[in-house]
């Protein structure tokens, strides 16, 4: 239980580390690369571009849930979905890098084929927000389904219903 316990806490301070404009541990110049369209160009002079990211945890499974706001042409754009999920996959890849930095070990993560949901809304005639999730297994943690036991007087009050 302490090993699935670390593994969440360490994807979670990952996870929290990584806002827009942080730096590594060693304070240089250069902020953190998570793989966003937020990291392009200068913050200074350009547009700013809305997206992050968030993790969930279920059970042996990591959610990662991206969002971002982008113009309504892009959206309509045929290679949309496989941009965004690209744009999770860089996710993944940067909380296996900084988690195997600062745990010493590798962050196995199996994507789930069937869990990738691209929900988008639309803001104006011009720009849309867009949430897409996907859900990977985390292989580091061994499920553990815990066998149910009932007491002896649970087991003689559920049989009482048994004899009319």
């Amino acid at each position: 239980m302490s090993d699935i316990l670390n593994i969440v806490q360490a994807i979670s301070n990952i996870a929290a580390k990584s806002y827009d404009g942080a730096q590594d541990e060693r304070f240089t110049d250069d902020p953190k690369e998570v793989g966003l369209k937020r990291e392009k160009g200068d913050s200074m002079v350009d547009y700013r571009i809305i997206d992050n990211y968030y993790v969930k945890f279920m059970g042996n499974k990591l959610g990662i849930i991206y969002q971002s706001e982008m113009r309504l042409d892009d959206a309509y754009d045929k290679n949309f979905e496989n941009e965004v999920e690209k744009m999770i996959a860089n996710v993944a890849s940067f909380l296996k890098k900084e988690y195997a930095k600062s745990e010493k070990r590798p962050l196995n993560l199996q994507p789930i084929k069937q869990e990738f949901i691209v929900d988008i809304q639309h803001v104006s005639m011009v720009r849309t927000t867009v949430r897409a999730q996907k859900w990977y297994i985390i292989k580091n943690i061994k499920e553990e389904i815990p066998e149910q036991k009932l007491d002896s007087a649970i087991k003689n009050w559920l049989s009482f219903g048994k004899r009319g």
